[in-house]
């Protein structure tokens, strides 16, 4: 909650990024493995890859959501297909929040897999709050800081993750 919070108030609402989270640390047979791959590797120039590798998967879920999003409503479809199952389950539960709103129910139902029903319902609220921000313009110019600071933020994410002992 207290990430959910930060991406929401701090810094900006990245859906993809936040159902990742969710999964990660879910505290009930949680699918974490290979979300960040090679996080606990000896060799933190692995973890950095994993890092760079999970922020291309959510990069990529975010292009993906913006044009399902862009035919809401159209003749055109898209279909995601992917050997990744967890990126597919990413994908279908970011895509609960389409352009017709967030749907909390569904969220709700698909967090249950990992987390008690007050704990699903709690993450639930908390992602509608976030999403009903999403074209508000302070998240606008909150998205706008962070696209200007994106190198400042990755060579410190990249020295904390080569930091962090295992």
């Amino acid at each position: 909650m207290t990430l959910l919070d930060w991406m929401h108030h701090e810094y900006f609402l990245s859906g993809q990024v936040a159902i990742m989270a969710c999964l990660y640390f879910g505290p009930v047979n949680a699918p974490k493995a290979g979300l960040m791959k090679s996080l606990r590797s000896s060799d933190r120039e692995r973890a950095i890859d994993g890092a760079k590798n999970a922020a291309w998967d959510a990069l990529y879920l975010s292009k993906l959501i913006s044009i399902v999003n862009e035919a809401a409503g159209g003749p055109k479809r898209y279909l995601y297909a992917s050997l990744d199952r967890k990126a597919r389950l990413i994908a279908r539960m970011a895509l609960a929040f389409g352009s017709d709103g967030p749907h909390h129910g569904v969220m709700t139902r698909m967090l249950l897999e990992w987390w008690s029903l007050g704990d699903a319902e709690q993450i639930a609220n908390k992602l509608v709050e976030a999403a009903t921000d999403l074209d508000s313009p302070v998240m606008h110019e909150k998205r706008n800081r962070a696209a200007l600071a994106k190198m400042d933020t990755i060579a410190r994410g990249e020295s904390l993750l080569r930091q962090w002992t295992v």
